[in-house]
């Protein structure tokens, strides 16, 4: 399959694809680091239940908003890129820096990236809702 004209030569659907493919390396990247961590019994990571949830869904949103990022990347009208692309950056790091200062059952403050992060990914979702209704 080949990619449609406008996405092979617009420097913004190339920054968009590399971008996407850089965050699904780094998320996979992420996944290897926490099988390493059950298979070496990471204390930090296996002791503590909220550690692992913010862990595995740093991973698991990286790798599924970056697939997001990259079938975006394809669409002929380049609304909503920007802020799907931010809130695929805040939303996992957001999880991420929830594993730092647990506090009982309760994650630690950097997790409130991940709802602004959210909201981007939304935001983004509908400006590219409005570009497909409009070329209908």
């Amino acid at each position: 399959m080949s990619l449609p004209p406008r996405t092979r030569t617009d420097p913004h659907a190339r920054r968009t694809r590399a971008f996407a493919w850089v965050l699904a390396a780094v998320s996979a990247s992420f996944g290897l680091l926490l099988e390493t961590a059950h298979a070496f019994k990471w204390s930090y990571y296996l002791d503590a239940p909220v550690v692992r949830l913010m862990f595995t869904l740093a991973h698991a949103h990286g790798l599924g908003l970056a697939l997001v990022v990259l079938v975006h990347a394809l669409q002929p009208d380049p609304r909503g890129r920007r802020a799907l692309m931010l809130g695929a950056v805040l939303m996992p790091l957001g999880f991420f820096a929830g594993a730092f200062g647990v506090f009982e059952s309760d994650p630690g403050v950097g997790v409130a990236l991940a709802p602004v992060g959210a909201l981007f990914v939304l935001l983004g979702l509908w400006q590219s809702v409005g570009a497909a209704l409009r070329e209908t």
